[in-house]
């Protein structure tokens, strides 16, 4: 996470389908502590922010952990 700048955050991975379904609307921003989450969504190539409340921030990482692509502040 520290390759896209995201340090000092939470990682949640969703490999299910629900929580692939669900994604961000299924967390909050910021765990009980107020580190913020960061939802992982492996083998995914694209996302969308249909119904998201505010922007977010996307990157897109290769199986090799190489950033491929990073958007910030993608409104809904």
């Amino acid at each position: 996470m520290e390759a896209v700048g995201w340090g000092g955050s939470r990682l949640v991975l969703a490999e299910r389908f629900w929580e692939r379904l669900l994604g961000m609307h299924a967390v909050s921003a910021c765990a009980p502590d107020g580190v913020p989450y960061v939802l992982a969504l492996p083998r995914c190539p694209s996302v969308h922010t249909c119904f998201m409340r505010c922007a977010i921030d996307i990157a897109f990482i290769g199986a090799d952990g190489v950033v491929l692509a990073r958007h910030s502040q993608v409104p809904p």
